[in-house]
Parts: C-alpha cells; structure tokens; sequence
C-alpha cells in the first residue's frame, strides 16, 4: 500500500475516534504510526498537533506544529495552527517573544491564502495583545467579511472597539454576538463592564 494511502487510512480512523468522542483513542491511533510518518508528513504531524491541542497538552502541539511548518511551509493552515499555538504559549507564560512570533507566523500564513477566518481572528488577538486595537480591528473585519457569523471575531471586534474608545460601537457588537450565541459567558461579563462604566 502506497503511504499516502496508509496515511489516509489511519487519518480517517483517527478522525472517526473524534468524532465518536474519542480524543484520546484518535491521538493513540496517530501515535501507533508515529514512526511512518511524523517525520516525513505535514499532515500526520498537523492533525496530531491539534488532537494535542484539544487534550491540553500545548507543549507537544507547539512541536507537532513546528515539524508541520518545516515539512510543508507552503500550507496556511499549518502555519495558521503554528501561530494560534505560539499565541497561546503567549498567553500562559506573559511571554512577549512567543506573541511577536505567533504574528510573523499568521501574518506568513495569509500570504498562502489559508481557508478558515481564525487565521485573521488570530491575528488579531496578537495585535490587540501588542496595543494595536486598530490593526486588530482590520483583520476581524476582514474575518466578518469572509464569514459574517463568526462569533469569535464579532466578540474580539468589540474588545477592539472598546480599546479604541469606540464603548457604544463596543456594545452593540457584543449585543450581536449574545444574538447568535445567548449563553456566552465572557461576552455576558464584557458587557457588564461595559454598561457598568
């Protein structure tokens, strides 16, 4: 059997431990052929990047991500995973080097034109983290435009308005986004504070 074909094989059994609820399981079936593939496969190290996201396990989807990038550079959405994990690093260390990283990464992952907005939204978040609420406020409008419904970017929108002074344009985003999703807690406590000042 050709590897491409073996590849796909234990990819779409891995998926459908996913999707069957089975994280863990998915993760042991792509580790069983780590030794086929990790080394040689963007594909195999990205989708075992994001199942290590998923469980929490962010150290092993930053390098999982990293071999991705380095064995096909070319894909949006490996780089696009690399920067969301280097932000997240970011997040939980108060590390400015991982966040000044995570934006190179996004920003290369645009050029290669990737499919899914998080690509902007992430971006984004880098540059609302970096005090640049109006560069951020470009890249979730851009997300909007690609994908008016998508609630992450309506969410960070607003915390980019209210960084901008903008606090009535602020609540009626977060007003949008409580429409589309009516139990979303942070959006809940971002207007309180909001409506409180």
């Amino acid at each position: 059997m050709p590897a491409w074909s073996a590849l796909d094989t234990v990819l779409a059994q891995a998926r459908a431990a996913e999707q069957a609820g089975s994280v863990t399981q998915a993760a042991t079936l792509l580790d069983a052929h780590a030794g086929a593939f990790s080394g040689s496969s963007g594909l195999w190290n990205y989708a075992r990047g994001t199942l290590a996201f998923r469980m929490g396990q962010a150290d092993a989807a930053l390098a999982c991500f990293e071999a991705a990038v380095k064995l096909e550079p070319e894909v949006a959405e490996y780089r696009a995973n690399l920067g969301a994990a280097l932000l997240d690093q970011s997040r939980r260390t108060g590390s400015t080097v991982p966040l000044e990283r995570a934006r190179r990464e996004l920003e290369e992952a645009l050029r290669w034109g990737p499919t899914l907005t998080t690509t902007r939204v992430n971006l984004g978040l880098c540059l609302l983290h970096q005090a640049l609420p109006a560069e951020a406020l470009a890249q979730f409008d851009q997300a909007l435009a690609t994908d008016p419904g998508d609630v992450a970017a309506m969410f960070n929108r607003a915390a980019a308005l209210k960084q901008l002074g903008r606090s009535a344009e602020s609540l009626a985003m977060l007003d949008q986004v409580l429409s589309q999703k009516p139990g979303f807690d942070l959006a809940l406590q971002a207007k309180a504070r909001l409506a409180g000042r």
